[in-house]
């Protein structure tokens, strides 16, 4: 996933109200830091040996108790899984997804769910997961589930051994779609700003996102979602299906409302989103806390 960071917006053109206009070359920060962590050991083993890894629930769990755990745990950035249950809780559609730790365990959590699922590595210090061979699609039986949570592993820790890998996450094959980003950084001039854009690889190559403050009213989200060049894609290209734009109206909104009222969460990265035209999925998400003062780390951590 790739986290766009807004820098300077008040120097930006084509600012009025809540909104900020559409614009190529916006400056983005790709965070994949992975230096201070321990090295990982060999990954013959069916099962990931992993030194004093995040302690993650599959059962979904309020957000102020994910929360606090993640800070028991000096961490700042939420799992997949984790950032999902709070998303959901947000009211925002996402694929379930569950957390396997060996072969076995993704084997049981694949059939649980139904063929076909995808496999995805886990870990904080991997951005880019299918850079690292962390993500195999469409798989259809056991056989192709084992073979692909061996391969992960391996190529996570080959290309990134010093990573700290929590597990193999597990989740339904989505019905596909239109792939869109949504996300959240906080400036330091405006506070939480939103974007909007066109996801998965696309969003690298073209970086065309749209910028909106919190929080948004539907007439903000709307424009967001027009200002776009590639919003023709949205239409129905070429005979593709249009996708339902209210509800991508809805997700923004939703998303305005949960981040204004969570001022702990300092970035939410949503990529891809699969628009379709009975809805949209979160596909992948990220989130992150903002860090502690010296004086709120002194203090005894809540739950």
């Amino acid at each position: 996933m790739v986290e766009f960071r807004p820098t300077e917006i008040h120097g930006l053109p084509g600012f009025r109200r809540r909104f900020i206009r559409t614009f190529s070359g916006i400056p983005y920060i790709d965070v994949l830091s992975h230096a201070d962590n321990p090295a990982m050991p060999d990954s013959g083993s069916e099962n990931f040996k992993i030194a004093d890894p995040p302690c993650i629930e599959n059962e979904p769990m309020p957000l102020n108790e994910i929360v606090a755990r993640a800070r028991r745990e000096n961490r700042t950035v939420l799992t997949e899984i984790e950032s999902k249950q709070i998303l959901a809780q947000a009211g925002i559609d996402c694929t379930e997804t569950r957390l396997a730790r060996t072969r076995a365990e993704a084997v049981s959590v694949s059939a649980a769910f139904g063929y076909p699922v995808v496999l995805k590595i886990s870990s904080k210090d991997i951005t880019h997961k299918s850079d690292a061979g962390g993500v195999k699609v469409n798989l259809k039986d056991a056989a192709e589930v084992e073979a692909a949570y061996d391969g992960i592993t391996q190529s996570a820790l080959q290309r990134f051994p010093r990573a700290q890998i929590e597990g193999i996450s597990v989740q339904p094959m989505a019905r596909p779609g239109i792939e869109i980003i949504m996300g959240m950084t906080r400036d330091r001039n405006f506070g939480p700003v939103l974007m909007f854009g066109l996801g998965g690889v696309l969003v690298e190559v073209l970086q065309d996102v749209a910028f909106g403050i919190v929080p948004l009213e539907r007439s903000d989200a709307a424009e967001m979602i027009d200002e776009i060049r590639g919003k023709k894609l949205l239409d129905g290209y070429r005979g593709q299906d249009s996708v339902d734009r209210s509800r991508l109206e809805n997700m923004l909104l939703k998303l305005s409302a949960f981040v204004d009222a969570n001022p702990e969460i300092a970035e939410i990265d949503m990529n891809p989103v699969f628009a379709r035209s009975d809805g949209a999925t979160v596909v992948d998400a990220r989130i992150i806390l903002r860090e502690l003062s010296e004086a709120e780390s002194a203090r005894p951590v809540q739950s």
